[in-house]
């Protein structure tokens, strides 16, 4: 099979600011910027730090990845650091070491049917300047990006290699291999695609003033990504699909060198920041149709919660939210079609999928026997609503806050409505109990419009959260966790 025409960066991307790792007291960036061929990085140069280094993270036929390693130390009080890549000049605002923290949570930033070629409409970053503008009233100190950062579907579209296969029969489709020359086009693909997303300037304002931390979810891959059969994901194509997104998401969304990763490593991470503890698992690198974690994941998301022991209040950033609509009924019924419907695939995702229905019991005990200890709140994507759900089990309660999208569109409002009216039926399963409560100021249980979320733990584990949105009214939907460490306890939202 034969790949076609490569695509290239063109133009400079960045710079993003990556947060590599995070102890209490100090904070480990990365700064990176992808140049032109043949291009040379500019010095970099970093207030009380003087000039760093560069390092080559990766170069290709289309560009260089250009990285800065900065190590900076938190202070007793909230302060301001400013960078300088040539003459350009960034200002990044670091938390008070023992101090609350204020953090930005996004997720869906786009649309299945956008890309390169096609020009960008004024209204898709309008939640990003939104963002930018509380940035600038009140600054954040890290951003959160849960999952579909990209959307990668086009690529069946994108790559000739790619159309052929599709048009094949399903045998031969399980069957079919790639040449070199294929696989290259697929990386092009991810690679030209990273640099027109970063490059929006209203996007690239805000990756460039705050240290971010980004986890994947399907459409950085493809739509559906982990739950279509065995004999698809595990077919060459699929796999070389997977490769290159995978190399592509590591060096645009975390900052790692593609040839440094190991096979099968996955990209979770978790830090502590002042009194607030950050766990972010990967929940699509071990992802299959039957499960959501494989043992190196869980492995992972129980060694990382031990970490961050003694924080004040911990955030986990699930991808797909915990506590949702329990949708199970559907799935049973579109899985008994004679035809697969490709929503089918969204409802496999979620973890309240029959599938996952023993994984999903797992996490909530590693959560709840974490959330004994302090306040755990779980923040996810993925729905393209906004909602509030409450998981109590084992004598604590544990917080659901879903955010999503920043750019995608808000699902129709039938679909919505529906939603809403089986979410008003509580969830039993073993000992937890789900609820999804009604929005503070709004009453309903979905928030129907592109949102986001900002973030404020205190330094005693009280947390502070507002839906900002686009939909009717520009007031954000406010809510207050009344947790605080030692008294883990939510408070209700009124009807």
């Amino acid at each position: 099979m034969s790949g076609g025409a490569a695509q290239t960066t063109a133009a400079a991307v960045g710079p993003l600011v990556f947060l590599r790792a995070a102890e209490p007291e100090v904070l480990e960036l990365r700064v990176m910027l992808v140049l032109p061929p043949g291009e040379s990085p500019p010095p970099c140069m970093v207030e009380g730090s003087g000039a760093i280094t560069p390092i080559l993270l990766d170069g290709w036929s289309g560009g260089a990845a250009w990285a800065y390693d900065i190590a900076l130390p938190l202070a007793a009080v909230e302060r301001s650091v400013d960078y300088a890549l040539g003459a350009r000049r960034f200002c990044l605002t670091l938390p008070a070491r023992a101090a609350g923290l204020r953090v930005a949570y996004a997720a869906c930033n786009g649309s299945s049917d956008e890309g390169p070629g096609a020009p960008i409409q004024v209204h898709r970053n309008a939640l990003w300047r939104q963002m930018a503008a509380e940035h600038a009233r009140r600054p954040f100190h890290l951003l959160l990006l849960g999952g579909d950062q990209l959307y990668a579907d086009a690529v069946w579209q994108s790559v000739p290699a790619l159309v052929a296969w599709a048009r094949k029969p399903a045998a031969a489709r399980r069957t079919a291999r790639l040449d070199a020359a294929d696989g290259a086009a697929i990386r092009a693909f991810y690679r030209a695609r990273y640099a027109w997303l970063w490059r929006q300037r209203d996007i690239a304002a805000m990756v460039a003033a705050v240290p971010t931390v980004m986890m994947w979810d399907d459409h950085d891959i493809f739509d559906g990504w982990g739950s279509h059969p065995p004999e698809l994901q595990d077919g060459a194509v699929h796999q070389a699909i997977w490769a290159a997104a995978r190399e592509a998401f590591a060096l645009f969304q975390r900052g790692l060198s593609p040839q440094a990763l190991a096979p099968g490593a996955a990209f979770g991470w978790s830090g502590r920041i002042g009194p607030v503890g950050i766990v972010v698992p990967d929940l699509r690198t071990e992802r299959r149709h039957d499960r959501v974690l494989g043992p190196r994941g869980w492995g992972h998301l129980a060694t990382s919660l031990d970490a961050v022991r003694g924080a004040r209040h911990v955030l986990v950033a699930s991808s797909v939210p915990v506590a949702h609509v329990d949708l199970s009924w559907l799935e049973r019924l579109l899985g008994a079609l004679p035809v697969v419907t490709a929503f089918l695939d969204d409802l496999r995702d979620q973890w309240l999928s029959p599938a996952h229905a023993q994984e999903w019991q797992r996490l909530i005990a590693l959560l709840s026997g974490h959330a004994a200890a302090a306040p755990l709140t779980v923040v996810s994507g993925e729905i393209h609503l906004g909602a509030l759900g409450r998981i109590e089990t084992a004598g604590v309660e544990i917080a659901q806050l879903t955010a999503s999208g920043i750019a995608h569109a808000a699902p129709p409002r039938l679909y919505a409505l529906a939603l809403e009216l089986l979410a008003r039926r509580k969830l039993d399963r073993g000992e937890a109990r789900v609820a999804m409560l009604p929005l503070p100021g709004i009453g309903r249980r979905f928030l129907r419009a592109r949102n986001w979320l900002a973030l404020d733990v205190a330094a005693d584990g009280g947390l502070d959260a507002a839906w900002h949105h686009d939909g009717a009214g520009p007031s954000p939907v406010l809510w207050r966790d009344a947790r605080r460490c030692g008294a883990p306890r939510v408070s209700a939202a009124p009807a």
